[in-house]
């Protein structure tokens, strides 16, 4: 058996149709079998081993990185393919290889991968071995990696959004994460960091069945954070928080009946406190429920939008101080703006052109200009749309920008260049694609990283205190949340 077979563990052969050259410390073998490009080559140290998908080559990406402007470990292809999973270079002793990346990824049928192998260096001389050191005493691990170099946690069934905020006032951002459930577990779970930004076990709450969306917010003005969550039945519930990283139960409030998609926490009626408003799909509602000013919440006011009326945000498009609604339909490609009198009446609905399908709104000032503007989830045409706010409640035709899978999406500078950047989840390929932003309202090309099984909500911030952008996926396909640690930097 030789190197190749004994690598692959000796039980498959080489199919002649799918054979590519390979460089090997200087001589050709031959080393593709059944789409799986395995190449290996030796160092000083050992052998090292390199995987990639794909028998029919439509562009390069180079696996071993000598660019030291480059981070070790992180590997940007070609062609704007999705980045290289990268592994952790390791020599004999486990020490890591300096400016070295060796990767693997999955790619469709029609990405290949460049593999530089240099020569190696004859064989030093076998050292005279020393004494074994003592073993020392082992410490708590920390999460284990995923291939792609992620963290995760447990936390909990059919995960469908994620919040980031410190609710036990030790100035370390926790995680908050909302579940589907309908099995009985809890709704709610809290993930406390521990400092590092490593988080705690989670800690469920009763946040009421289906609790599609929770929001971290002082609802009741006392300086700790309390959860507002909304269920799919047609209720909205209040967690009011502790101060200490718990919550009392949860109160509950009618919102106007189920099929409830999307909710906006804020001051609709300007007497600095935040209230709720929420989608209804089925009726075509937006609801609003202004809150009495402790926290508890007054009964709905419903207004009639669109029917199927799937998202709401809230931003103050017409420059006026306050607060407006933007809703989004799922099957009409409008959305509705309802401009905001200032005492959480709103003025009728006017329609502006989305996308099809659009599961998302998210707003930011994404051309600098001082005007809100959005970014769209269309998902039923597998893109976001870029719309640039004008300033008097309307909006420029929307840009878009391939995004397969999108689902939410989050404004945020990721690379702290002081330009918005964009953020969303890519449902079917368990990704996250950037968008990094230009500074005029448009975006360069995606860039697609692997988080973890059906990314449904996403949040950034900065839970390591590292000065650098964290990225946070709730992954509703496998009971976890996904942590992308600050990657991001000026020109990477």
């Amino acid at each position: 058996m030789n190197l190749l077979n004994l690598l692959r563990g000796g039980k498959r052969s080489i199919r002649p149709s799918a054979r590519r050259r390979t460089l090997f410390a200087g001589r050709v073998l031959e080393g593709l079998e059944d789409r799986r490009l395995l190449a290996t080559y030796a160092t000083s140290s050992g052998l090292r081993l390199a995987l990639a998908d794909g028998p029919t080559p439509r562009s390069e990406a180079v696996v071993e990185n000598t660019d030291a402007r480059v981070p070790a470990g992180w590997l940007a292809p070609s062609d704007g393919l999705p980045p290289l999973r990268p592994l952790l270079p390791r020599n004999g002793d486990a020490r890591p290889f300096p400016s070295r990346g060796v990767g693997e990824g999955a790619y469709g049928p029609r990405t290949s991968v460049r593999i530089a192998i240099p020569t190696p260096t004859p064989p030093r001389p076998t050292p005279t071995p020393t004494p074994p050191r003592p073993t020392p005493t082992p410490t708590p691990p920390r999460p284990t990696p995923t291939p792609t170099g992620l963290e995760t946690y447990e936390a909990g069934d059919l995960n469908i959004s994620v919040d980031i905020g410190d609710v036990n006032a030790d100035g370390k951002p926790d995680v908050l994460v909302s579940n589907h459930n309908n099995d009985g577990e809890p709704s709610l779970n809290i993930l406390l960091n521990k400092g590092d930004g490593t988080l705690l076990p989670k800690v469920g709450y009763d946040g009421g069945l289906h609790a599609d969306q929770a929001k971290l917010a002082d609802m009741d003005g006392d300086g700790k954070l309390d959860v507002v969550a909304m269920n799919w039945g047609g209720q909205v519930s209040v967690l009011k928080g502790r101060g200490d990283g718990t919550f009392a139960p949860r109160a509950a409030y009618p919102s106007g009946g189920e099929s409830q998609t999307g909710m906006a926490v804020v001051d609709l009626n300007g007497d600095g406190r935040l209230d709720v408003a929420t989608s209804q799909y089925y009726t075509g509602y937006v609801n609003v429920l202004l809150n009495d000013g402790d926290g508890t919440l007054r009964p709905v006011v419903s207004r009639r939008t669109t029917s199927g009326v799937f998202w709401v945000a809230a931003a103050d498009v017409d420059s006026d101080g306050k607060a407006d609604l933007i809703s989004a339909t799922w099957d009409s490609r409008e959305g509705n703006v309802f401009l905001n009198r200032g005492d959480g009446e709103f003025a009728a609905p006017t329609t502006f052109g989305l996308g099809y399908n659009v599961t998302h709104l998210a707003v930011g000032d994404l051309d600098r200009d001082g005007k809100a503007d959005l970014v769209a989830s269309n998902t039923g045409d597998g893109t976001i749309g870029v719309l640039l706010g004008r300033g008097d409640g309307t909006f420029a035709p929307q840009k878009t920008y391939a995004a397969p899978g999108v689902g939410n999406a989050a404004v945020a500078d990721l690379d702290r260049d002081g330009v918005p950047d964009v953020v969303a989840t890519d449902f079917g390929d368990g990704a996250i694609s950037l968008f990094r932003g230009v500074g005029d309202g448009t975006f360069g090309a995606r860039r697609a990283i692997a988080m973890g099984a059906g990314p449904a909500g996403v949040a950034v911030g900065d839970l390591d205190g590292d000065g650098l952008a964290d990225v946070v996926t709730a992954n509703r396909n496998d009971r976890r949340i996904s942590i992308l640690r600050g990657r991001f930097r000026p020109g990477s």
